[in-house]
């Protein structure tokens, strides 16, 4: 967060040298501030300001239900363990879905989620009417360019409906998780890791529409949980 005197940024600006213009302070984060927010900030014209001094003399108030909007949505981190997500087990066998020169592992992970945050929170979903939510397993303790093998290779569509988890509800999902997902073209060695600790992830947001309001990725994840390929 960045904190500014109105003085302050208009002197960095150019656009005055008064040093009784840094009397209003105000917060805002740089990664969410829009153009229209520093046109806002920026004083009007002389000219301007003598044809309609309505607007000059009410810029102020302006200013503050700017900064305060800006504020509110920015400064919204909720702790880990008001999004936690918790899944059946610690410990997962994969069994083998297929032989060949490419076999697939594959099991089920009970996955429940908890809101305890003061809102709504929407979780992604590849289709409009996709019964479950996007997700996401990560690799731990290892280091590996494709990471885990039994990351999903989505192909999606977009749109505006999301799965709404409303404050205070909660949701489970069944998901089959199967690895490999990938091979080299004429290999049978596969890409990721398939046996390791491991955790779910779920892309969260706290809008519908899903542009500029992701939580962060330390949000909406699981236990670590133990996967082991069947002997």
């Amino acid at each position: 967060m960045k904190v500014m005197r109105i003085g302050e940024w208009r002197k960095a600006s150019g656009t005055s040298t008064d040093p009784n213009d840094n009397v209003i302070q105000f917060t805002f984060s740089a990664t969410h501030v829009r153009p229209s927010f520093l046109a806002a900030i920026a004083p009007l014209p002389h000219d301007t300001a003598r044809t309609m001094p309505h607007v000059h003399r009410s810029l102020p108030f302006l200013l503050s239900l700017l900064v305060s909007g800006c504020s509110l949505f920015a400064d919204y981190n909720p702790s880990p363990d008001e999004l936690p997500v918790h899944t059946d087990r610690t410990t997962y066998v994969a069994q083998v879905n297929s032989d060949g020169t490419r076999p697939t592992f594959g099991f089920d992970v009970i996955a429940r989620i908890e809101n305890r945050t003061n809102r709504t929170v929407y979780l992604a979903r590849c289709y409009p009417d996709s019964a479950q939510p996007l997700y996401s397993i990560e690799l731990l303790d290892q280091e590996d360019s494709w990471g885990a093998a039994y990351n999903p290779i989505w192909g999606c569509v977009g749109h505006e409906n999301p799965i709404r988890v409303g404050s205070g509800e909660s949701r489970v999902d069944t998901l089959h998780l199967i690895g490999p997902r990938a091979w080299p073209t004429y290999s049978g060695q596969h890409f990721g890791v398939l046996e390791g600790r491991f955790r779910l992830k779920y892309p969260a947001y706290t809008c519908r529409d899903e542009t500029g309001c992701a939580l962060p990725d330390s949000l909406a994840r699981s236990n670590v949980f133990e996967i082991r390929l069947a002997p």
